[in-house]
């Protein structure tokens, strides 16, 4: 290998580390700025109906999940012969705190969870809403979660 391809490769390699890095950073952003207006939500000093200043997430990466959240992978087969409930539940517990719908439609479907009707993400959404024991919660636009993260939370 000549020195022009070493330095090459070493630039490559240093690029997809910053690209990685940022990623990772700007997810962690958005986590603590949805934390931010949760508080804030919480405490009364949102106006009702507002959502969080949140930048939409990047799409998946084939590799391991969603960027920036390395420590949820999803295999291939996590969710097959599951239902929507099941699966959605499953991915949510192990994720540990809300995330964008359109997260949620990608990591099943990444998952194996077949998503059936016409509109699979508008059925999908449906299906969680009219949950009879009423676990998933939308904490705000577009972003949904379990109960279960906010049941030590008492409504004003």
């Amino acid at each position: 290998m000549s020195q022009l391809e070493a330095l090459r490769s070493a630039l490559e390699h240093y690029q997809q580390q910053r690209e990685q890095k940022v990623r990772e950073f700007e997810e962690a952003v958005r986590t603590l700025d949805l934390m931010i207006w949760q508080l804030k939500r919480d405490l009364g000093e949102v106006p009702e109906g507002e959502a969080p200043a949140v930048p939409a997430s990047p799409p998946l990466s084939s590799s391991n999940g969603v960027p920036g959240r390395p420590s949820v992978s999803i295999k291939p087969d996590e969710f097959f012969r599951m239902n929507q409930t099941d699966a959605a539940r499953a991915y949510l517990k192990k994720v540990g705190h809300s995330i964008p719908f359109d997260d949620l439609v990608a990591a099943l479907r990444k998952g194996g969870a077949k998503l059936g009707g016409a509109d699979p993400k508008k059925t999908l959404y449906v299906s969680l809403a009219r949950n009879p024991r009423k676990e998933f919660v939308w904490p705000s636009k577009d972003f949904i979660g379990l109960d279960e993260f906010y049941a030590d939370r008492t409504e004003k």
